[in-house]
């Protein structure tokens, strides 16, 4: 096993692209809520300013924690803020592209591999130890957290919908089911059910809320393991990138772009 990856130098020159990146994201985050405000569109208003909250905590977060993303890393994380909220929350995506969300959840879990990748590299240096633990360790460590941050959002996603009565797990239509509930002998015996054409609602007086077409309504699990899926999918592309940098970090650094550091503490005086 090689020594751990070296980060960068001239952190100067590498903080500018995210310092730009981050300066254009907010100007344009700005004046959209200013035309929000014009237009009355209080809820597109409420995504732009927790946009520009959550670009704005960044340099915050990074203090307190006492980290420093790669320049590339940082990038990512601003693009992926804007482009979750801006464009599926404000624009519409998420509805309007299907795919959008998928695509998301993919980034995203490759992006965790890689703050994993990081945090794994601190740890070890913190420790006293030169290398990384086994490659497969290594490999596994980096893998385990990107699903343990997909399983923490769809924690929130989840207490969002049972609590604030969001849906931010979408609803789907399935038009097969198997299921022991309606199971009538009572030894739990799970029955099939095909070619489901609807599924009717009523409310408590017996009028009917609203009847989905083509199957059984189901309420957020299909979408909860399609992103959790792509999470992983996203977090496999990351692995053979981490091990080659394991392996040799001189000559390949392209996992490197994508981790964390400790941050430097400042001269004091």
């Amino acid at each position: 096993m090689k020594k751990l990856f070296k980060p960068d130098a001239q952190n100067g020159r590498q903080n500018m692209p995210s310092i730009i990146l981050s300066l254009a994201a907010s100007i344009i985050l700005a004046l959209l809520s200013v035309y929000f405000i014009f237009v009355k569109s209080y809820k597109k208003l409420f995504f732009c300013v927790m946009a520009l909250a959550l670009i704005a905590l960044l340099p915050l977060a990074e203090r307190l924690l006492s980290i420093k993303p790669h320049a590339f890393l940082e990038c990512a994380i601003i693009l992926f803020i804007f482009a979750a909220v801006v464009g599926g929350d404000v624009f519409g995506l998420y509805t309007r592209l299907p795919c959008f969300d998928t695509i998301l959840h993919a980034i995203c879990g490759f992006l965790s591999a890689g703050f994993g990748f990081g945090l794994l590299c601190m740890l070890v240096k913190k420790s006293g130890f030169e290398r990384l633990p086994t490659l497969a360790l290594s490999l596994l460590f980096i893998f385990c957290f990107s699903m343990s941050v997909a399983v923490f959002w769809e924690f929130i996603e989840f207490s969002s919908d049972r609590v604030l009565k969001t849906d931010a797990q979408k609803d789907a239509v399935a038009a097969n089911i198997s299921s022991s509930f309606i199971d009538q002998s009572g030894t739990d015996t799970p029955v099939k059910v095909k070619n489901i054409d609807k599924t009717v609602c009523y409310d408590s007086k017996g009028n009917i809320i609203f009847v989905a077409e083509g199957g059984c309504l189901d309420i957020g699990l299909f979408d909860t393991i399609k992103d959790m899926f792509f999470n992983f999918i996203g977090a496999l592309i990351f692995i053979p990138f981490a091990a080659l940098n394991i392996k040799d970090g001189k000559k390949y650094t392209f996992a490197s772009k994508f981790t964390i550091k400790e941050a430097k503490k400042a001269p004091k005086g």
